[in-house]
């Protein structure tokens, strides 16, 4: 007889080695006892390493509380599976079981699984599990030998176990009564026949039979055993219990479908990224996996209040089916799940002890999607954090297998992973998007930033810049400058110097520096440079700058250097003052001319040098630069620290800030006063010249009607008639009234009024010609006077009558006889229905004034009348106009044939503060 449990153990150990899986087989002690040469090849076993502990075996160190783990399977006949990684990238599942001898637990297997390439390594895994089960599940077949007439001669006690009898009984039977008797005869008959095998295997036969256990699948095959030297036929018939192996393959099947699903959401974990994508084909693959009706994903969120669980996907169900109800809470159905502390599965959760315990509803609440069958598993992230719970549902009772849990339980694990993998996914996501935000904006501000920013590497490789940097160093495009060295812009003299600051600053230090550079184009420019370093991912440091043109403001502060040596040296005042009229500056040249030095004046009112009197114009000067507008050579009265008073001349203008805002101003002030005094003696000289050319005129006019008065006396004294006598006497006293005339017109042209008052000019202009007109006439020149409008205006009447008389001689000079002088008085612009003064225009067809005289004209003691003149009279006028606050220009053409000459002068109405300046000034 055979020995059923040696050959079992025999054909067990050689089927094992043959796996190409490394499975390692431990005692109770946990003495290592027989391994296979997988394990032998990736364990680095030999055989002497049989007896030793499980703990020495070197990679197996690796998992955490193994001993442990393997004292928990032999004592309680479970399983356990953890993960282990072999310290050079390839992860194995370590799957440990009971190892059992006839029913009994003799120690543990361990099977070690490469999961590295799980989609490819998890089918084969399977399929050699489930054919070493199958193995193992038909290791103690029952072996029969019977004759041709199917008499039992011989069995194996697998074959007396199989069918409950005994060798006594059993000998010489035949073998179609043994057991239920229930076989088929003639199909028995026609195996053992053989007539049509080829070999001596005669065939297969499968049937179901009532055996020991209940109705059993057997698969008999027989064998023809050939005897020498005996007689009769003998076969040998080997009965397989393939009962399991028939349940095996419909298990086979549906582990065949739970791959492939399985494979579906593997391939959708490794590939998506989506948590909401991603939890949704989790729900609905556990949905199908368990063959629950409808499924949810519920994640897990505490609130203030105790805990609150959001609905996040559902399967086999709509939404609308959930959306009414409240979410699941931490009762003592849920609490398990979402505590993370098990899988519930209940065959009728209506049944169940926890049911129905809680307000308000006292279980599922009404219109809720019918429950009966239940199943949930606890998501776990890898960190322990629950992440939420799966949750299947059944209108049946008893739908939910121990397969189906575990199953579902294999794809909690996978979304756990999957979640963490999503999550930490979508927070680099974040992570990245906001570092992209960052660097847009960088990016942005460098771009729209004014000054140069530009990136140095330690060897002087310049690494990035910005367009305003670019335009500094004339390149038309980026390429022409990046990754080229930046020494070569920098001017030769300062290329040293910036090249150690450049190592000073990729050193991780600070810095400040300036710099000439010479652009691509050769444009020499200063710059000013402010860097820091900048760490790279390399742990080097580059040079971070900004560097700003500062070419004009060099150029700038050197001319305000300039300027204030310029302030220093000059003689004349010049001061600074801010909108209130307090002296911010003082130069020596105002420390001079008025004897306050700076610090008496700086800080206190520009008042303490102008006369009581005079300090309205201030405020009107002040008024002035306020609106941005200039005050030029506005001549005044100042007084010294010592009192005396001095005259001077201002020119004033606004100071502004950066942004155009008028601050202060800066005043100007030079003394005048020997000047005035000189002027005013040409002035006196030139009335002096006048007055002797008037009295020959008046001379010449007053000796004709003298010359008439001597001839009729003299008539009148040779005549005796008295009628004569009378007509001689009233001619006498015609010719009287006419020299009387002619002297009060010149006495009234002499007449001056020192203080200005209304007038109109037209009115002044018949008697000039009267008194200028003999003289035109006598050289056969015309005058031609033209008054349109004659506005009032506030002048000195003298001065204006002057004026006249001055460019009228001039013109009577200029012109030869025959020729013609226009004089012509108008209005000059409206403000409203007001004029703002008047035009005088003395136009004449005199010779013209040369090219090179027109700029000399108004200067004193230039003339082109050679001996008659004394280059007084222009001048004269001029600063007559000036003091009115007026304008002269003159345009002439000196053309032969075509010579003429215009002067006009425009005087303003004469407001009240331009009166007080003229009444002050005279």
């Amino acid at each position: 007889m055979i020995d059923a449990h040696e050959a079992s153990n025999s054909i067990g150990m050689e089927l094992i080695d043959c796996i190409e899986l490394p499975v390692l087989v431990v005692d109770r002690e946990l003495t290592l006892v027989s391994f296979n040469p997988a394990a032998a090849k990736l364990l680095s076993l030999t055989g002497s390493d049989r007896g030793i502990q499980l703990r020495s075996v070197a990679m197996l160190c690796r998992v955490k509380n193994l001993e442990d783990l393997c004292e928990h399977v032999i004592a309680s006949g479970s399983s356990h599976r953890v993960e282990i990684g072999d310290g050079a990238g390839s992860w194995f599942s370590l799957n440990i079981g009971c190892n059992k001898a006839n029913q009994k637990v003799s120690g543990a297997v361990l099977a070690l699984t490469n999961v590295t390439a799980f989609r490819e390594s998890l089918e084969r895994a399977i399929e050699e599990r489930e054919y070493t089960k199958a193995v193992i599940n038909t290791i103690a077949d029952a072996l029969v030998i019977v004759d041709a007439d199917l008499g039992i001669q011989a069995a194996n006690q697998a074959f007396y176990t199989l069918f409950q009898t005994s060798r006594e009984r059993a000998q010489g039977a035949a073998f179609y009564q043994v057991g239920s008797g229930d076989w088929d005869t003639t199909k028995l008959r026609s195996l053992i026949d053989g007539s049509s095998a080829s070999n001596d295997h005669l065939g297969s036969l499968e049937c179901d039979h009532d055996a020991a256990g209940g109705r059993r699948s057997l698969l008999l095959n027989a064998r023809r055993l050939n005897r020498s030297g005996q007689a009769g036929q003998l076969t040998l018939i080997t009965i397989q219990d393939i009962t399991e192996r028939k349940s095996a393959l419909v298990a086979l099947r549906e582990s065949e479908e739970e791959l492939r699903i399985l494979h579906r959401v593997g391939a959708t974990l490794a590939s998506e990224l989506d948590l909401k994508k991603l939890v949704q084909a989790v729900t609905d693959a556990g949905r199908e996996l368990s063959q629950a009706e409808f499924g949810a994903f519920f994640y897990n969120e505490t609130d203030e209040a105790g805990e609150k669980y959001l609905l996040y996907a559902l399967s086999g169900a709509p939404e609308e089916a959930f959306k009414n109800f409240p979410k699941p809470r931490n009762t003592e159905v849920f609490a398990p799940t979402f505590r993370g502390e098990r899988t519930v599965r209940v065959a009728d959760i209506r049944q169940d002890p926890r049911y129905g315990k809680n307000d308000p509803h006292h279980g599922i609440p009404a219109g809720h999607l019918p429950v009966r069958s239940y199943l949930a598993v606890p998501v776990i992230s890898r960190s322990g954090d629950v992440i939420g719970g799966l949750l299947f549902g059944h209108s049946r009772v008893g739908v939910f297998t121990e397969r189906a849990e575990r199953l579902v339980e294999g794809v909690a694990q996978q979304a756990a992973v999957a979640i963490d993998n999503a999550r930490l996914f979508e927070a680099s996501q974040k992570q990245r998007t906001r570092a992209e935000e960052s660097e847009k904006r960088f990016r942005a501000i460098v771009a729209t930033t004014p000054e140069c920013v530009k990136l140095v590497a330690a060897d002087g490789t310049l690494m990035h810049m910005n367009s305003v940097g670019l335009s500094m160093v004339q390149a038309d495009s980026s390429e022409e400058v990046i990754g080229k060295c930046v020494y070569d812009l920098i001017a030769p003299e300062h290329r040293e110097r910036y090249r150690e600051f450049n190592e000073q600053i990729c050193g991780g230090e600070r810095g400040s520096s300036e710099f000439d550079i010479v652009g691509l184009k050769g444009r020499r420019r200063h710059m000013e440079t402010h860097a820091a370093p900048l760490p790279t991912t390399d742990g080097f440091c580059v040079q971070l700058a900004v560097t700003l043109d500062i070419t004009e403001r060099k150029a700038a502060e050197e001319v305000r250097r300039r300027l204030a040596a310029i302030v220093e040296s000059s003689d004349d005042a010049i001061v600074g003052k801010d909108l209130n009229g307090i002296v911010t500056s003082w130069n020596p040249g105002a420390e001079r001319m008025f004897g306050y030095s700076s610090n008496d004046m700086i800080g206190r009112p520009i008042t303490t040098i102008i006369p009581p009197e005079l300090e309205e114009d201030e405020q009107r000067i002040l008024e002035t630069i306020r609106r941005g507008e200039r005050v030029l050579h506005f001549e005044t009265a100042r007084l010294t620290k010592s009192g005396e008073r001095i005259d001077v001349s201002l020119t004033i203008s606004p100071i502004k800030d950066d942004t155009g805002r008028v601050v202060g101003a800066a005043k100007t002030a030079r003394d005048i006063t020997q000047q005035k005094k000189t002027e005013q003696a040409l002035r006196t000289t030139e009335r002096l010249v006048s007055v002797g050319r008037m009295a020959a005129t008046v001379a010449h006019e007053i000796n004709n009607p003298l010359e008439a008065v001597a001839n009729l006396v003299y008539l009148a004294k040779g005549s005796t008639a008295l009628n004569d006598v009378q007509v001689f006497l009233n001619a006498i006293e015609e010719e009287l009234n006419r020299v009387s005339q002619i002297t009060k017109q010149t006495l009234g042209f002499y007449r001056e009024s020192v203080a200005p008052g209304a007038m109109k000019v037209g009115e002044m202009l018949n008697p000039l010609i009267t008194m200028l007109g003999k003289r035109a006439r006598n050289n056969g020149i015309e005058i031609r006077p033209e008054i349109r409008r004659d506005p009032e205006i506030y002048a000195i009447a003298g001065e204006i009558r002057q004026l006249i008389a001055n460019l009228l001689n001039n013109s009577i000079d200029a012109v030869d006889s025959g020729g013609r002088i226009r004089i012509r008085i108008d209005a000059n612009g409206l403000t409203g229905q007001h004029p703002t003064g008047v035009r005088i225009t003395i136009a004449d067809s005199g010779r013209g004034i040369p090219p090179f005289a027109r700029s000399k004209l108004f200067e004193p003691f230039f003339t082109t009348k050679k001996d008659v003149g004394t280059g007084l009279g222009l001048w004269v006028c001029t600063n007559i106009v000036k003091r009115h606050h007026g304008s002269i220009r003159v345009k002439s053409s000196a053309a032969p044939g075509r010579s003429w000459t215009v002067f006009s002068v425009f005087l303003p109405s004469g407001q009240e503060s331009v009166n007080k300046v003229l009444s002050r000034e005279v």
